[in-house]
């Protein structure tokens, strides 16, 4: 406990002691608390009455000097008391702090650690975030390629729309061209046959 302040407040609580030792009378100061050897024989009276009013005073100061002196050891115990109880105070707090501090670094060791955990898990996520667009990118490559080879295998050819009587008159005209061109090839030979 720290008593670097006690020699100044005991010697404070002594002043105000003798001050009211003082005020009590001018022998309180300097009497004993014990009283048990007091006796009669301290004062030489000249006569019984003035023997019997001094031995009266003489026991009057001492008993109020010791009522001072014991306000005073009550006055130094209390005051003890007190810094006891302060000191005791200022350790618990100073405990409190410590374990208050301790807390602290935990919890921003605790706080530093979830930061990370974040930071990885955004890492993560970046990552994931480009392979689904590659991905994406690939899904819609594939489908572009598979329209193509669809297109491939069915000809990619314009439907045929025409009607029966065009097709027959179709069939009639290729006919007549074949006719045609047979009469032209045999009028021909005869040309390059005939003397």
């Amino acid at each position: 406990m720290d008593t670097t302040n006690e020699p100044f407040a005991e010697a404070s609580a002594i002043a105000v002691l003798e001050k009211l030792a003082r005020d009590f009378g001018p022998d309180v100061a300097s009497c004993s608390c014990d009283t048990s050897d007091m006796s009669n024989d301290e004062v030489e009276p000249t006569t019984e009455e003035s023997a019997s009013k001094t031995d009266e005073n003489t026991r009057l100061a001492q008993l109020s000097g010791c009522h001072v002196w014991c306000m005073r050891d009550d006055i130094m115990k209390h005051m003890k008391d007190l810094q006891k109880t302060l000191q005791e105070g200022v350790c618990m707090y100073q405990q409190h702090l410590i374990s208050a501090n301790s807390q602290i670094k935990r919890l921003s060791e605790e706080n530093q650690r979830l930061h990370d955990k974040i930071r990885v898990l955004d890492m993560v996520m970046a990552r994931y975030e480009r392979r689904n667009e590659a991905l994406i990118n690939e899904k819609c490559d594939l489908q572009g390629k598979l329209e193509e080879l669809a297109k491939a295998s069915i000809g990619d050819t314009e439907p045929d729309i025409t009607t029966e009587s065009h097709k027959r008159d179709r069939g009639s005209q290729e006919a007549k061209q074949s006719d045609t061109g047979d009469r032209a090839r045999k009028r021909a030979k005869r040309r390059t046959t005939s003397p």
